[in-house]
Order: C-alpha cells, then structure tokens, then sequence
C-alpha cells in the first residue's frame, strides 16, 4: 500500500501543491486518506493486541524510562502516530 500507492500520490500532491495545480486539494485529501489508513491498519491492531512487538506495557516507571522504551514506545510509537494522525487531519480539513 504505502510503496505502490501512498508514495507516489504523495510526491504527485508535493508537486501540485507546490505549482498551484488545480487538483491539489484532492490529492492532498485522497493522500490524507492513505495515511488514516495506515494507522489503522499498523497502529490501531498493535494497540489492540497489547503491544506485542514492543514489549508490551512497561511494567514498572524504570521499565517506562529506558532508553529502549523512551525510544521505540513513547517517542516511535506514541509521538510519531499521533503526528501520523494529526497532520493528515490538518491537511485533509484544509483541502475539503
């Protein structure tokens, strides 16, 4: 999904945002889309399992605030999915 669709779609809408292309905002809206979907497909399952692939919940507040965890956890799974999910709203509601 992400190499074959999401990729492409967001280098198309790259370049027509930035040359006014009358198109850009569906694009920019259809790309948004991808990215709900991705979250939904990567994230949300994660979640919903218990993170199995990360550890799971820390277990305790010294667990919580390794290295490791403060890393792949709360930075790459927290942060970083929660921009996944903001900008793309920001960007969607923008263009409809």
């Amino acid at each position: 999904l992400e190499l074959f669709f999401q990729a492409p779609f967001g280098i198309l809408t790259y370049f027509a945002i930035h040359r006014g292309l009358p198109h850009r905002h569906l694009a920019a809206f259809f790309v948004s889309v991808l990215h709900a979907t991705g979250v939904w497909y990567f994230y949300i399952p994660e979640a919903l399992s218990g993170f199995p692939h990360l550890g799971g919940w820390p277990q305790s507040p010294e667990e919580g605030l390794s290295f490791d965890r403060l890393l792949f956890f709360w930075f790459g799974f927290w942060f970083c999915g929660i921009l996944w999910i903001v900008i793309p709203y920001l960007i969607a509601r923008r263009s409809w």
